[in-house]
């Protein structure tokens, strides 16, 4: 993974408060003095009682949790709210700078969603082509 991102240029690059996530960030840009930041905001959805059940009972569950929250979980509408919030801030302290998100399949959706205005229904569950490359257009996130 390292290699793939090795020539491209970032100003800074985010991640979700995991550990996973935050390995990942330090693993590809080892050397390099790239700022790279935590943020909760970029969790997974908080899937509740459905953790670490099978990948197919996921999938069934998927499309109820997009309004009404996973048993002791969050919905798809709550991880929306909460990358709003942080696509606000993205939008008005990072204008014109290059960055880099590492997260999770709901910040993926949530980007789909929100960047490309894909209804969150649609966004939840799929899976576009690589590269994953949006633009982010400040002057659409004033609050």
């Amino acid at each position: 993974m390292r290699s793939r991102y090795a020539g491209q240029y970032f100003d800074v690059v985010y991640t979700s408060d995991t550990q996973r996530a935050y390995d990942t960030a330090c693993l590809i840009f080892v050397g390099r003095p790239i700022l790279i930041r935590r943020d909760a905001r970029l969790r997974e959805c908080d899937y509740g009682s459905f953790e670490g059940r099978p990948r197919t009972e996921m999938e069934l569950a998927r499309t109820a949790a997009v309004r009404v929250p996973f048993p002791h979980g969050e919905s798809y509408e709550q991880v929306a709210v909460r990358m709003r919030s942080f696509l606000e801030e993205l939008a008005a302290e990072r204008d014109g700078q290059q960055v880099l998100l590492i997260g999770h399949s709901a910040t993926l959706w949530m980007l789909e969603h929100w960047l490309r205005d894909r209804p969150l229904e649609a966004a939840v569950g799929m899976f576009p082509e690589r590269p994953w490359r949006f633009a982010l257009e400040p002057q659409q996130w004033h609050t």
